[in-house]
């Protein structure tokens, strides 16, 4: 079962980040559980961050020292997922969806562990009216072995916009 933890993480202040339904108060506390490194134990994963002169950081953190956090750079906020064993390897695969300031556009991005270094399994744009159901509706295993499932939106040219989902094969 997907476990869904909004992190949101804004110069240290009380803020509220509201945006296309999805409305959550400063966290840096709040953790997810998952099997990130396949040793059959969970481990807890959170998201903090870091300002350096102009430029932020967000760091997805875990509980096990020996798995190396994820850095992401231009972030302010997070949105943290455990998606499970999306590949069938044993470990639980993570998604984040990195808060950059810029619009309802934002990007999904899917990590797993494999042979003990964090890799980019998939990635897509989305717009967050689609996070309506939950984030978790997002990405989805699919029924093709290796494959996930990720819902987006085609725009045309009369700029008509389409809900579309996307097969795409797991890296």
């Amino acid at each position: 079962m997907k476990k869904l933890t909004l992190i949101i993480l804004m110069f240290l202040t009380n803020a509220t980040y509201a945006q296309s339904g999805i409305v959550a108060e400063l966290a840096t506390t709040t953790k997810i559980n998952g099997d990130y490194n396949g040793d059959g134990k969970n481990e807890q994963a959170w998201v903090s961050y870091k300002t350096v002169g102009n430029n932020s950081y967000c760091y997805v953190n875990f509980s096990n020292p020996s798995i190396k956090r994820l850095k992401f750079e231009a972030c302010y906020a997070a949105i943290l997922i455990n998606e499970g064993d999306l590949n069938g390897n044993k470990t639980e695969e993570i998604s984040i969806v990195p808060g950059y300031l810029t619009s309802n556009w934002q990007t999904i991005q899917l990590y797993g562990i494999k042979s003990g270094k964090w890799q980019r399994l998939a990635h897509e744009s989305f717009h967050l009216n689609l996070a309506d159901e939950g984030m978790e509706s997002v990405i989805q295993k699919s029924s093709k072995k290796g494959y996930i499932s990720i819902k987006s939106i085609n725009v045309d040219d009369n700029a008509e916009w389409t809900e579309i989902t996307k097969t795409v094969k797991l890296r």
